[in-house]
């Protein structure tokens, strides 16, 4: 698959960051319910609501940008997986979701996104870990694929090459024939039907 593609699984990693920037950033001293319900009609109060906000809907937007990625990710690993290879040796690695949250989220909570330099630095922060990332294949160490139950496993393929296996199934078997959707060398592996 595409570079694109990978971007867009990096981006998705980055939704727990968003989101803890959003709680961070929001103005809310001028937003109550009576003030909404009082303020209807008067165009200029939502002009300086957005104003205030305007890092929390930026983040917004990527979060919600984010969630159709995932959606449309997990439909087109159900109905474009490819025909069913082996995998023999199969391990769970899970721990390594942990690695991306320890090592890049909770150390880039630090930023406080209070000046237009903060913004820059941490974006080109986060284009430089996201190059890095995308360049190795790590891009599949997302939190949000731990927080939708997918786990991790090495194994070898048909070819005996070693490889990393995504699956929301509950557990892998050495041997396993599998259908899958391939994403630069990570094989996201189809979830089982009940008729399967």
């Amino acid at each position: 698959m595409s570079l694109f593609a990978k971007i867009l699984l990096y981006n998705l990693s980055l939704v727990p960051l968003y989101i803890l920037f959003m709680i961070q950033k929001i103005d809310g001293t001028n937003i109550t319910i009576d003030k909404i319900i009082e303020e209807y009609k008067n165009i200029e109060y939502y002009k300086e609501i957005a104003l205030n906000n305007i890092i929390f809907l930026s983040l917004l937007f990527f979060v919600i940008f984010s969630y159709l990625t995932y959606k449309k990710f997990i439909k087109e690993l159900n109905t474009q997986s490819k025909l069913p290879q082996e995998f023999t040796n199969i391990k769970n690695i899970d721990f390594n979701h942990l690695t991306f949250i320890a090592t890049y989220i909770i150390p880039l909570l630090a930023f406080k996104l209070d000046t237009v330099k903060d913004i820059i630095f941490l974006l080109v922060l986060l284009i430089l870990i996201g190059a890095i990332y995308i360049k190795t294949n790590l891009y599949y160490l997302s939190p949000v694929f731990a927080l939708f139950s997918f786990k991790i496993y090495s194994a070898n393929d048909s070819s005996k090459n070693e490889c990393i296996l995504m699956t929301q199934r509950d557990k892998l078997k050495s041997n396993d024939t599998l259908k899958f959707m391939k994403i630069g060398e990570i094989y996201f592996i189809k979830k089982e039907n009940k008729n399967e």
